[in-house]
């Protein structure tokens, strides 16, 4: 299968920056950068009523959609799972089309929230 990019929302960065325990925010990490390999992995839902799908870690929750197409990944939220679901039921007729910041996984150091910023 082929290498998609992943790219993050400004938004979805900061929330992901406030998950309070680093270990958290590290493993959330890691799950973000395996969707390059695997977009839709097992345990991975589609959201009804919106082109995005979800992720789940204990109680944090990313959201992000897919563009098969041009094989990129862009993660729209990022965060502990009342809030997702908060901004899920907001935003839904709102659709928003923001670029991201791209993560590259040989850049990325998972010991600090800093580790999306733009490399192209």
């Amino acid at each position: 299968m082929a290498r998609y990019e992943v790219l993050i929302k400004p938004s979805a960065r900061k929330e992901l920056e406030a998950v309070g325990l680093k270990k958290d925010r590290q493993r959330i990490v890691a799950a973000i950068l395996a969707l390059a390999e695997e977009p839709r992995p097992i345990g991975s839902r589609k959201l009804s009523g919106r082109d995005k799908y979800r992720i789940r870690y204990g109680d944090y929750r990313v959201v992000y959609s897919i563009q098969d197409v041009v094989l990129v990944v862009t993660i729209a939220q990022a965060g502990h799972h009342l809030d997702v679901c908060r901004y899920a039921a907001r935003s839904r007729s709102a659709g928003s089309n923001s670029v991201g910041t791209s993560v590259h996984p040989e850049h990325a150091n998972l010991l600090r929230p800093a580790v999306f910023t733009a490399h192209r």
